[in-house]
């Protein structure tokens, strides 16, 4: 019988060292497998850090262009509207010059045109011309007054043929209106030139 027990102890040894065994395998495995799925859990999450972070910086960088670019816009427009405004202003002084300095305008202007005869029309709203200056302006040319009724505010059309000139401060103003608004922003705006 002793060898029964000794058989019996044999065997629940060895089934206790095989449990041992197993279940160290199983918690060595267990924890493989748990460093495995932390490892992969860290990776993906550094991942999605990674792209989260491209995703708002490249967002990011697109909505500061943006505002940039509509920050540029907007600043160009109140350039403009200052320009606008200084040439605006520049015509309404334009009209209110002193006669006489108005009409230095007209007679350095008249004397471009060639004309041998014809007729001319006043603009409208113009206070510093009447047709006894106009036919001073061209001596010798026998010039009449039209009958008809001006379309244009101020300055002088002459009509001789088939050639029409137009005299006006406000015409030649609007004519070189590019050039004056260059010309403006690149005075006011000087310093952003560099």
């Amino acid at each position: 019988m002793a060898e029964i027990e000794n058989l019996s102890k044999k065997i629940a040894d060895d089934a206790s060292k095989e449990a041992q065994a197993i279940k160290s395998a199983a918690s060595s495995q267990a924890f493989e497998i748990l460093e495995k799925s932390r490892s992969d859990a860290k990776r993906m999450l550094d991942d999605a850090k990674t792209l989260a972070e491209s995703l708002y910086k490249e967002s990011y960088a697109k909505r500061m262009s943006r505002q940039e670019s509509d920050g540029r816009q907007e600043l160009l427009r109140k350039k403009m509207e200052a320009a606008e405004s200084v040439l605006k202003k520049a015509k309404d002084e334009a009209v209110k010059l002193p006669k006489e300095e108005y009409r230095e305008y007209f007679k350095k202007n008249a004397s471009k045109i060639s004309v041998e005869d014809g007729e001319f029309i006043i603009g409208a709203k113009e206070s510093n011309i009447d047709s006894q200056f106009v036919k001073s302006l061209f001596k010798g040319v026998k010039m009449t007054e039209s009958k008809e009724k001006p379309d244009f505010d101020y300055g002088i059309k002459v009509i001789s043929g088939r050639a029409h000139y137009t005299l006006s401060i406000l015409s030649d103003i609007e004519y070189g209106k590019e050039k004056l608004l260059s010309l403006i922003n690149r005075e006011l705006f000087s310093e952003d030139k560099a």
